[in-house]
């Protein structure tokens, strides 16, 4: 990522071979380029590019935070303020950045942030979100919830062996939570005409966060130990086709 130079995700497309990929603004040899990086290769990507050219017009913010995402605010067009991060860096309103007031700070956070903490950390779920009706083959639609506890099913290619605790927290928030998949079904809506872009879940983002900080807001470029609480039980059991069954206990976050 930091070697890409990456200044901002402008939006993503699918490519001549159907893969989708983002169009990233780079800097290469100190001009500007328009990049391709595969959409999934993004998870976990820092932004922090952005961060260090603009350090000289900026304070950058390194700090502990909650943010309840149910009550952010979409910004009508995010371009004025990235270009006074940058001046006269070309960017597009096809990457969309949600606003938050918590206490006495403001935070902005980008759709591609967001999206990268809420469902491309998974491998094993981040290859499906961007598939048309894979929601349907990959999510249990009957999940039963009782007793602290959550019960799901897993889908026929996926064995109790191959379940993973990460995946199986997912699972679960998306199989209980409706805010959760609409959450997902909008990034493939929104990505269809080239938007970085969701409808944001009702779960409560905890870590310490970081960025940079222009106009009295902050915007977050990275991130480090995150978690979204989703208020689910702690207790989560997956069972495969077959009837294997395998307990989890720390189910309330992903």
């Amino acid at each position: 990522m930091k070697a890409l130079g990456i200044a901002w995700f402008d939006g993503v497309f699918q490519d001549e071979l159907g893969r989708w990929v983002l169009d990233a603004v780079a800097k290469e040899n100190g001009r500007l380029e328009h990049r391709r990086v595969p959409f999934q290769e993004s998870a976990g990507m820092d932004m922090t590019s952005l961060g260090q050219w603009s350090q000289m017009r900026t304070e950058t913010f390194f700090e502990e935070a909650s943010i309840f995402l149910g009550h952010g605010q979409r910004l009508m067009d995010a371009r004025p303020l990235i270009r006074k991060l940058w001046p006269g860096l070309p960017v597009s309103d096809r990457h969309a950045v949600f606003r938050f007031d918590v206490d006495e700070r403001v935070y902005l956070l980008p759709a591609l942030f967001l999206i990268g903490r809420l469902f491309l950390s998974v491998r094993s779920v981040a290859k499906y979100l961007l598939q048309p009706g894979m929601f349907e083959s990959f999510i249990d639609p009957a999940p039963v919830v009782g007793d602290g506890a959550v019960h799901i099913r897993l889908p026929p290619h996926i064995s109790v062996n191959q379940c993973s605790e990460g995946l199986a927290r997912v699972m679960a928030w998306l199989a209980v939570d409706r805010s959760a998949e609409r959450a997902w079904r909008s990034v493939w809506f929104k990505a269809m005409s080239g938007r970085l872009d969701l409808d944001l879940p009702a779960v409560t983002l905890h870590g310490r966060l970081g960025g940079v900080e222009v106009d009295g807001v902050c915007l977050v470029t990275w991130s480090r130990e995150t978690t979204a609480n989703t208020g689910l039980p702690n207790i989560l059991r997956v069972t495969s086709r077959r009837g294997t069954q395998k307990i989890f206990k720390r189910g309330g976050s992903i």
